[in-house]
């Protein structure tokens, strides 16, 4: 009976302790649930933090795309097209809105919508414009310059429903594009219509998409600012070339015009020096002519008379040859009347020559400023030891009178025959030519009249043509040539007769310069 006692305590004692194991047991497992719902937890919110992250990676490297697009471009409204892309097609919103600050008479801070997407034919915001005083809403963005300052309006908020209705845009985020410390110069409006919501990204305050539509936001500021700057940079750019441009324009115009006023005033004084012993030669010839015609008649009445000649007066006679000397005498005379009248037209050529910087517009014959340059320029054309005679070809047709600055085109006719002189005799010098020529040529066209100087030589080649009439570009060797004819005789045709000046070259062929200028001037005067 013990012995069956002790055993059922050993037993029961036995039994205790395999209690106290599972009850030890049922403890670790306890621990082990918990253990394992709580790393659950954690590998549920790794999956979620590693899903947002994935997310944030994706929008960067988006983003990172974006900044290298908005880099190829410096043009405001390419750079606002990107924006617009990205927003709709990788933050996946249903509509876009871009307004523009605006000026309009009495209406101060305009924001007027200058590009859209997403919106229906019928929806399209063409007109739409919002000003600040209308929407006190917008005066929050206005002077706020926080980085994420956006307006958000979710669904059924009365204040803006008004507002969304205008836009377009039930459910929207309004977000402004500046500088910072600066207004708004534009406003992008995001988000969805009512009935599309559900497939697009939802207005949410907290959302994560709007940290990045912050970063893209300040990309496109960035962008928007480097492009204003690269456009104010090359305006800027822009009008010192074209300053430079007139300073040279005016430069060679004022080197020109001193040089030419010279040549002027020169020329006048020596055509005023010439013409006064040359004007009382030629009035004294017609008396000295007179004179010597009643001595002649007188001796010739003496021979005639009944009274014979003295032997010393016969033989004065038959000495100087009195019959030879009465008729040759009086061809000397006429002679030298020809050659103070041509002295008096070469003091006159002079005379028009001489008045090159006279501008004022008058009506004038054409062939007379040719001709008195050609008078100036005869002694070029002769033959010399660098070239045979130049042969001077001329075709006018009856033109007529021309309002124009006679002075200044003389210049312009000046510096283009001067030019196929020195193209004619470099030619002759290399043995290309052997019979230069020049030919002048007038007729009457629409309007007005054309006047081309063409010579035969070896023409001037295409890679400098586009050249020849800038200022200070000259293929003559160094002391030869200024580079100012062209740039000056364009100068003049174009901006002052409002006419043309056009050179035709072909190589071995020879060069043309054909001016056209109107027989009414359409200056202003």
């Amino acid at each position: 009976m013990n012995l069956k006692l002790e055993m059922l305590q050993a037993e029961n004692q036995k039994l205790h302790h395999k209690l106290a194991a599972l009850h030890h047991i049922e403890s670790e497992n306890q621990q082990l649930i918990s253990q394992v719902t709580r790393l659950v937890k954690v590998e549920r919110s790794m999956i979620e933090f590693q899903d947002k992250l994935d997310v944030q990676i994706k929008s960067y490297r988006q983003l990172n795309e974006i900044a290298k697009r908005l880099k190829t471009t410096f043009v405001p409204s390419e750079i606002l097209d990107i924006a617009v892309e990205f927003i709709l097609y990788d933050l996946n919103f249903e509509r876009c809105l871009i307004l523009k600050r605006d000026v309009i008479p009495d209406r101060l801070d305009v924001f007027r919508a200058v590009l859209w997407d997403g919106y229906d034919d019928e929806e399209i915001p063409i007109d739409l414009t919002l000003s600040i005083a209308d929407w006190p809403c917008l005066g929050g963005l206005e002077h706020r310059n926080d980085s994420q300052d956006f307006l958000i309006s979710p669904l059924n908020v009365p204040i803006d429903l008004d507002l969304g209705k205008t836009l377009g845009i039930d459910e929207f985020i309004l977000c402004p594009i500046r500088s910072p410390h600066t207004a708004p110069q534009y406003l992008i409006a995001v988000g969805n219509t009512t009935h599309q919501a559900t497939l697009f990204s939802r207005v949410m305050p907290q959302a994560d998409y709007l940290v990045v539509l912050s970063n893209l936001l300040a990309q496109v500021t960035g962008a928007i600012a480097q492009a204003l700057l690269y456009q104010a940079t090359h305006d800027q750019a822009e009008t010192l070339k074209m300053m430079i441009a007139k300073l040279q324009s005016t430069q060679s115009q004022l080197i020109q015009t001193e040089k030419m006023s010279s040549l002027g005033q020169l020329v006048a004084g020596i055509a005023h020096e010439i013409n006064n012993p040359v004007n009382f030669i030629y009035a004294n010839l017609a008396y000295v002519n007179s004179y010597t015609s009643d001595l002649f008649k007188l001796i010739s009445a003496y021979q005639d008379s009944d009274s014979a000649l003295t032997e010393s007066v016969q033989d004065t006679l038959d000495e100087i040859d009195f019959d030879f000397l009465k008729v040759d005498f009086l061809k000397v005379i006429a002679s030298m009347q020809v050659g103070a009248t041509r002295i008096q037209d070469i003091v006159l050529s002079l005379r028009n020559f001489s008045r090159m910087d006279e501008s004022e517009f008058k009506q004038v014959n054409l062939h007379d400023g040719i001709e008195s340059t050609l008078l100036i320029l005869q002694h070029r054309l002769k033959a010399s030891h660098d070239h045979p005679l130049i042969i001077l070809t001329k075709r006018y047709a009856d033109l007529p009178l021309i309002d124009c600055a006679a002075g200044l085109l003389n210049q312009v006719f000046m510096n283009l025959l001067s030019n196929a002189i020195d193209a004619m005799e470099s030619a002759c010098q290399k043995h290309i030519i052997q019979h230069p020529e020049i030919q002048i040529c007038t007729t009457i066209e629409s309007d007005g009249v054309t006047i081309r100087i063409i010579d035969n030589g070896t023409g001037i080649p295409e890679q400098i043509r586009h050249r020849l009439f800038d200022p200070f570009f000259t293929t003559k060797p160094i002391g030869k040539g200024t580079g100012l004819g062209l740039s000056i005789s364009y100068q003049i045709i174009v901006e002052k007769h409002q006419g043309t000046l056009e050179c035709h070259s072909a190589i071995d062929r020879g060069t043309e310069f054909r001016i056209w200028i109107p027989i009414k001037s359409r200056v202003q005067k």
